[in-house]
């Protein structure tokens, strides 16, 4: 009788291990799943806004125009060519394509982890709930390491 007493509380300690784990990795794929889609969103509109500021700068400089207009194609193309440096240096500046790819990198990796998870406790094996947490830990150890990696490259680059 008292052991099967302490079986029923030691799997109903195991549940709520397995809960906490399951609550941490959905949590943060939540909070992933935003900032990758802002991410993904920024990098778009900066590489596209860089691209077609370029193009308005050649566009405005190729016409030809009437002398009495010329000044208006320089001061407009002038300007064009401003926004340009503008954008592209905030693009430089936060580099949000690396920041998506690194964080869209970290959110596939609890993906599987929560496949591994489920899959798991849907066996009724016995489960290595230490494993599974080292696994967690360590995919926030990379994500971690990725971002240094990549102040240090900016760092790096602004310094030259």
């Amino acid at each position: 009788m008292i052991e099967k007493i302490y079986l029923v509380k030691l799997m109903d300690r195991e549940d709520k291990d397995i809960k906490f784990l399951e609550r941490e990795i959905e949590k943060k794929i939540d909070v992933l799943k935003r900032k990758t889609k802002t991410q993904k969103n920024r990098a778009t509109i900066f590489k596209g806004l860089s691209i077609f500021l370029g193009a308005l700068v050649t566009l405005t400089l190729g016409f030809d125009v009437y002398t009495e207009y010329q000044s208006y194609q320089k001061n407009t193309a002038l300007f064009f060519s401003f926004l340009l440096t503008v954008v592209s240096g905030l693009d430089s500046a936060f580099n949000y394509k690396s920041l998506w790819i690194r964080q869209k990198t970290t959110l596939l990796s609890l993906y599987q982890l929560q496949n591994e998870l489920s899959y798991l406790t849907s066996k009724s094996a016995d489960l290595n709930l230490d494993e599974l947490f080292e696994k967690y830990q360590k995919i926030w150890e990379l994500d971690s390491s990725d971002w240094l990696k990549i102040v240090r490259e900016k760092v790096k680059n602004n310094t030259k």
